[in-house]
């Protein structure tokens, strides 16, 4: 759909149809320009918007903060930027910490299905491991001058498994550090490879 009246119509039309009464929001720039038609056409769906960090989606949240029913933030530190520096009912926040328990899922995984084998890393070897959207708030900039550090430490591996607007960057980044054998960068990595 090139028509971004289209999108707008195809979205009311799942509203409608599916009977949506929650719209959970996790920095979809087009959503939350939409948020003010979809609360003057359904004005009973509830929007809960999931911020991670300051930067990056924070504008838009604040700037649409009339249509957000609910705040989740990654930590406190979000939590208490939303009530001091923009004056958040801080009945309208709660604090849930994103993360995966990796000793619950461990017994899933078959060696073989490991990002280690398909990168060719020795199981000697540590890794580092940067996954995430290639964009200035994530900083994968740092992770590369951190890599550089390591440089002459043969017991460590860094991978940098993403994509985004700084990914040119980064791998630009890597080959002027002369860091292609140290810092291995796939790009986008689907999870059922992982």
């Amino acid at each position: 759909m090139k028509d971004r009246h289209q999108w707008d119509d195809f979205v009311f039309y799942l509203l409608e149809s599916r009977g949506i009464d929650l719209v959970y929001l996790a920095g979809n720039e087009y959503f939350y320009h939409l948020l003010p038609k979809v609360k003057d056409k359904f004005p009973e769906v509830k929007v809960i918007d999931q911020l991670y960090n300051e930067v990056g989606h924070m504008a838009n949240n604040r700037r649409y903060k009339d249509f957000v029913d609910f705040n989740i933030v990654e930590n406190e530190t979000i939590r208490r930027i939303l009530i001091e520096k923009y004056l958040e009912d801080e009945k309208k926040i709660r604090v849930i910490p994103n993360g995966v328990d990796v000793h619950h899922f461990q017994p899933f995984r078959k060696p073989s299905d490991t990002i280690r084998q398909k990168l060719g890393i020795p199981g000697d070897k540590k890794i580092v491991l940067f996954l995430g959207r290639m964009s200035e708030e994530k900083a994968p900039d740092i992770f590369v001058e951190l890599a550089k550090r390591f440089r002459n430490d043969d017991r460590v591996m860094f991978v940098m498994g993403g994509d985004g607007p700084m990914f040119s960057s980064i791998m630009d980044q890597i080959g002027a550090g002369r860091l292609n054998d140290k810092l291995l960068c796939p790009g986008f990595i689907d999870s059922k490879e992982i």
